[in-house]
């Protein structure tokens, strides 16, 4: 007899898996769908690892309600799922007049989302928190709260858990189409992957970069997803020393800029681009991409990433930004479900530990 799920999700990258993970606290039959081959292989292995206050927000946007939130849920659940995090504040430098006279602005953003321990510091505060840096800086925002987190585990985590609750996992299954149907006088949905379905009362879009392809299933077209890519270079971990914030540089309308920060793994982070594609396949790293983050980078870190300690020339690690960043205690971005547990801790049904 063919299983019929009370919800399906579609997409277990961080947003699916911590939807999952919620739901699996009730009495529910739950399905996670996920294309590739384990989770968290999508966008969300990709990101820059900064766990964000939300202090640059829109005050009183969804966006700010939903980051400040998510920033005390994060305080909890990573040491309690053993994810690696470290909080090192964020330093916003200005390196020119009119960054300069944006922060009064950027000051008072910040604190109308909450965040009150942000403030302006003096050009001489920022090179005795970073010696390492340009000479230049006319002042910076030194936001306490910003942190860097192992992007991989939080949706492993979050996964391993709702697993442990009765959550079943699809793997390698792409939605090629979506039939409704009526099942037991209500209505249901059938989702189908050419080689098998998930029938579901319920369906949750959760599908990131993809998401107005799964809406186009249900006959909603009025959004479309543009593909920004965000090319990054990862340091040697020799480097690690010279940086002890995460650096950033005054936003703009299209991108917060590029940025250095440090990663839990000991290496350093330049990046990223933004660049708008018609592809969402195209995750490649170019030479264009490589170039230009070299220069942003130069213009003010050039002691940072040109060279490291021991004065030998640091060169980016090759590949994709997931072949970059996992290298440490033997993981990889595509930890299995099924192997070794680094999570100790799970809840039961009831929402205890």
């Amino acid at each position: 007899m063919t299983t019929t799920y009370d919800i399906a999700i579609i997409g277990a990258g961080a947003v699916g898996c911590a939807i999952a993970r919620e739901l699996s606290r009730y009495q529910l039959n739950i399905a996670l769908i996920e294309a590739n081959s384990d989770v968290g292989m999508g966008t969300s292995k990709a990101s820059t690892a900064i766990w964000h206050t939300g202090y640059d927000a829109k005050p009183g946007s969804l966006e700010a309600k939903l980051l400040k939130r998510s920033y005390k849920l994060m305080q909890e659940y990573l040491p309690e799922a053993n994810i690696a995090h470290e909080l090192l504040g964020g330093l916003l430098i200005a390196w020119n007049q009119d960054q300069f006279d944006t922060l009064p602005k950027l000051l008072k953003q910040a604190h109308d989302n909450g965040e009150m321990d942000v403030r302006i510091i003096s050009a001489e505060e920022i090179y005795q928190r970073e010696p390492h840096i340009n000479k230049g800086a006319l002042g910076g925002l030194f936001v306490p709260g910003e942190g860097i987190l192992c992007t991989f585990s939080v949706p492993i985590a979050m996964a391993y858990q709702a697993m442990l609750n009765g959550v079943e996992l699809f793997l390698n299954f792409q939605v090629r189409e979506i039939r409704p149907q009526t099942l037991d006088g209500g209505p249901s949905w059938t989702i189908v992957d050419g080689h098998s379905s998930v029938n579901a009362r319920y369906v949750i879009n959760a599908a990131g970069l993809f998401s107005d392809e799964i809406n186009a299933h249900f006959g909603k077209t009025s959004f479309k997803v543009t593909p920004r890519r965000g090319q990054l270079i990862v340091y040697d971990k020799m480097a690690r020393p010279l940086v002890n914030h995460v650096l950033l540089p005054v936003p703009t309308s299209i991108t917060k800029g590029v940025l250095i920060s440090p990663t839990v793994y000991g290496n350093i982070l330049l990046g990223p681009t933004a660049e708008d594609l018609g592809d969402k396949s195209a995750t490649e790293t170019t030479e264009s991409g490589l170039k230009f983050l070299l220069e942003k980078g130069e213009a003010n870190f050039a002691a940072i990433i040109g060279r490291g300690s021991d004065g030998d020339l640091l060169r980016p690690a090759r590949g994709d930004r997931t072949q970059r960043l996992s290298d440490r205690n033997g993981y990889s971005a595509s930890l299995s479900m099924f192997g070794r547990n680094p999570f100790n801790r799970h809840f039961r049904r009831d929402g205890h530990c």
